[in-house]
């Protein structure tokens, strides 16, 4: 596997340029990632999970489709985005909810930043032993945490209402 990655070259590099190189490069590494729990496998079985959902539909593969085409277009804005440049002064709640096991988008860096967020009320939640696709590795975890935040914004929600009405 060493010399796996050695082969690949310098990854990402200085700066990231979402080419046809880079994308290959990044393949290999989640093919990498994917044997070592690392990151999400995407091989015949999670498809076949996926297909045998009662609530999946064939209109689900168009929605995939279209969300590939639309990365495309988030890659080019992804070369030059900063966030660190940006206010981290936020008006409205934040919640993170990050997978442990996830290397595309390493949680150590989100949670960085969220230290430095202002908001009204913020939390970050890590998930273990789950990578990219969080509702996919650890599904049960991931809609406990939904529901959470749901309740804790329900809740202070109706709260705020009843002060406001006294």
């Amino acid at each position: 596997m060493i010399k796996k990655l050695e082969a690949i070259g310098a990854y990402p590099g200085e700066k990231i340029k979402f080419n046809r190189e880079f994308l290959k490069k990044c393949m290999k590494i989640r093919k990498l990632q994917g044997k070592y729990d690392l990151a999400v496998k995407s091989d015949l079985p999670v498809f076949i999970t996926a297909f045998k959902s009662p609530i999946f539909k064939l209109s689900d593969l168009l929605a995939f489709s279209k969300g590939l085409k639309a990365n495309s277009k988030v890659h080019e804005f992804l070369e030059d985005f900063d966030l660190t440049t940006d206010s981290s002064d936020y008006k409205v709640p934040i919640y993170y909810i990050l997978g442990k096991n996830d290397w595309q988008a390493p949680y150590t860096i989100a949670q960085e930043y969220f230290h430095n967020i202002n908001a009204p009320h913020k939390k970050l939640f890590i998930i273990p032993n789950a990578g990219h696709r969080i509702m996919m590795d650890q599904t049960n975890l991931f809609s406990d945490t939904l529901l959470q935040i749901y309740n804790n914004e329900h809740f202070s929600e109706a709260s705020r209402s009843y002060k406001s009405s006294k």
